[in-house]
């Protein structure tokens, strides 16, 4: 009778066959790769692929829409001024050059005109700009417009409106500015110098020193430039307060009395000559009431001032063609030349009475 091979340990029936044990929890997923284990894997990598693949579409759908949008900015937005582009809520983007130019030069530039408040103490003053030397300039303001950008951000953001408001140049003359300051600090409460003047009869005119209040220019021009300069870019059209301080004239009225009895009397009762080698003038109290003051110097005593052109006038060309030293070289006269003569002899009332100019 035929005897059954042996069985190994642990193994009844072989691979599968009968009498195998059971299948337990989990051994799937230790299967060997090509089992049905391993058959999800390509599945999950062909989701993941399509996943990236739509999310590289949408980035490159945003970046084509971005350039799109980029290119369509740049080709809307060509005008000289960019779009959206306005001075003090004056629309001038989209515009040329000139048509800004003249739009702001009709609407900005007339408000740039209107006069500036001042209060001076309890004084109220009309300061007219354009006489003070305070502008704005249109064309600067449309030139400073003009610069377009090129940031993707300004670019897009230009196809769907808003507004790019920019501020007026404005343009400052400080001499201008300062003469008139100077010219509306004057009045009953500003201080006054004194002085002697002579009159064409020979007669000395006193005008007595007066203390009162002064304005600080250099001061006010800056508060002036800067209210002027706020008014500009929008700020409200108020009243500017300039401040006045307490003010003492230079010369005593002692000092213009003695100016007026010494000096004074001696320019209206005697002639001066000047020569200049074979060239020489007379100068007397005609002269004199053209174009002499006594006014107070550093230290507030009154000395000879002459206003140049009035006594040019007087000699005329009688020293046409003469010359003398300016600081060791030969040069023409001119009207200091002989303003510095006539005060040394006025200033020394019972001396000489006539001078010679060195011409070598």
């Amino acid at each position: 009778m035929p005897v059954p091979a042996p069985v190994a340990p642990g193994f009844a029936g072989g691979t599968g066959g009968v009498g195998a044990p059971p299948r337990k929890p989990g051994d799937d997923a230790a299967a060997p790769a090509g089992t049905a284990a391993s058959a999800s894997t390509p599945a999950k990598a062909r989701r993941g692929g399509k996943a990236r693949k739509l999310m590289m579409t949408g980035i490159g759908t945003l970046v084509l829409l971005g350039a799109v949008g980029y290119g369509a900015g740049l080709m809307l937005n060509q005008a000289d001024v960019p779009k959206g582009t306005t001075v003090l809520g004056y629309n001038i983007g989209g515009d040329t050059r000139d048509t800004a130019v003249n739009t702001l030069d009709n609407t900005v530039g007339k408000l740039a005109t209107e006069p500036l408040r001042l209060t001076l103490g309890s004084r109220t003053v009309s300061l007219d700009p354009v006489a003070a030397g305070l502008t704005i300039d249109t064309t600067a303001t449309v030139q400073a417009a003009t610069h377009h950008s090129y940031s993707p951000v300004t670019v897009v953001k230009s196809l769907f409106g808003g507004t790019h408001p920019i501020a007026p140049v404005v343009v400052v003359d400080p001499d201008k500015l300062r003469y008139a300051l100077q010219q509306l600090s004057t009045g009953s409460s500003s201080a006054r110098e004194g002085s002697v003047h002579f009159d064409a009869n020979g007669n000395v005119v006193s005008v007595m020193p007066l203390a009162g209040q002064s304005l600080d220019v250099n001061a006010a021009m800056a508060v002036v430039q800067q209210a002027y300069t706020a008014r500009a870019d929008g700020g409200p059209d108020q009243a500017v307060p300039l401040t006045l301080t307490a003010s003492q004239p230079k010369a005593s009225a002692a000092a213009v009395s003695t100016a007026a009895t010494t000096i004074g009397k001696w320019a209206m009762s005697t002639k001066f000559t000047v020569r200049i080698g074979a060239d020489s003038e007379e100068f007397g109290h005609i002269t004199f009431s053209k174009a002499l003051t006594l006014q107070p110097g550093a230290d507030g005593t009154l000395v000879p001032v002459f206003d140049l052109t009035k006594l040019s006038d007087v000699y005329g060309t009688n020293f046409a063609g003469a010359q003398v030293k300016h600081n060791g070289v030969l040069g023409p006269v001119t009207a200091q030349d002989i303003a510095g003569a006539l005060s040394q002899l006025l200033s020394k009332p019972g001396g000489p009475t006539s001078i010679t100019l060195s011409t070598s």
